[in-house]
């Protein structure tokens, strides 16, 4: 399915970035801006594509772990925030409040993050996803992120 992105923008911060210079040869016309724009509208911010520093955590427990549930001990990835495409089953049309989709550009920080993480438990095994807020497969043409961070996950050996 090919993606219908009206704009692309990257943090200001990033702008000498490799990402964004892998970003600008991609798209030529890329706007540099310093926050994402805030669409309430989820039609127009799937056309809009926000490429973000790294803020906080990237990686958290299962938003299911809960004494009302069984928990399978997931830890979830955020790196990818919405998605560019309307399927109609899809929860995210109702649940984001921003709905420019975005995507965590500097997965080397995402890793060393993970690497800190996991390192603490060597003899644990690890369940790492990243399916809860976005679609990283969607646009793994644009960002290569899918493709990162699995060269980054060979390196580790419990996750």
């Amino acid at each position: 399915m090919p993606l219908n992105l009206t704009n692309i923008s990257i943090d200001s911060n990033l702008e000498n970035s490799d990402i964004a210079k892998e970003i600008k040869t991609k798209f030529p016309k890329i706007k540099f801006v310093s926050e994402p724009p805030k669409n309430s509208d989820f039609v127009k911010g799937k056309k809009h594509l926000h490429f973000r520093s790294k803020k906080g955590k990237s990686l958290s427990i299962c938003a299911s772990l809960n004494d009302s549930y069984i928990c399978c001990n997931v830890h979830v990835l955020n790196t990818v925030s919405n998605c560019p495409y309307s399927c109609s089953y899809c929860f995210l049309q109702n649940y984001l409040t921003n709905t420019t989709t975005q995507v965590t550009s500097d997965i080397e920080s995402v890793l060393n993050e993970i690497e800190q993480y996991i390192s603490q438990e060597p003899n644990r095994l690890f369940r790492i996803g990243n399916w809860e807020l976005g679609d990283s497969l969607a646009l793994e043409k644009v960002t290569n992120q899918a493709s990162k961070l699995i060269q980054g996950f060979a390196k580790f050996p419990n996750a």
